[in-house]
């Protein structure tokens, strides 16, 4: 532990552990320099012949594009379309918006008291005022 050693022993450790970690990324760097093939330098001819051939090909596949009509190009859109809509008419579930208004029926909750069915029923008067009733709760209580 580095608490247990003295401040001699702490620093030759400490020092040991730094010059191998930078042996190592010295010996990583000096293999990446001496490589025995280097892949990435080609010569100035290959080099060309390459790009020109690359330009070539991006050439001819613009020509293939370009060459098509208006009629071909407005009947590659047409089948894409529809093929589209095939695949937004294969849903099986009703996404937001979709659903048609369901009404769902009240909860009635069975406790040890009864159940609130009979609450439900009940009309609150609409000249009840609700300070009157909150005093008539406490002073039951």
């Amino acid at each position: 532990m580095s608490y247990e050693k003295t401040d001699a022993e702490l620093d030759g450790s400490v020092k040991s552990d730094v010059d191998s970690f930078f042996k190592k990324l010295k010996t990583k760097r000096e293999a990446k320099r001496n490589l025995e093939k280097q892949y990435l330098l080609l010569q100035p001819e290959d080099l060309r012949q390459r790009v020109e051939a690359q330009q070539r090909k991006r050439r001819e596949a613009q020509k293939e594009s370009s060459s098509l009509l208006d009629y071909d190009c407005t009947l590659r859109k047409y089948i894409e379309e529809e093929k589209n809509k095939e695949k937004r008419a294969c849903k099986g579930v009703a996404q937001l918006g979709e659903q048609s208004k369901q009404s769902v029926p009240p909860l009635v909750i069975g406790n040890e008291y009864g159940s609130n069915i009979d609450v439900l029923d009940q009309q609150i008067p609409a000249d009840l005022k609700f300070f009157e009733l909150e005093k008539a709760w406490t002073t039951k209580a």
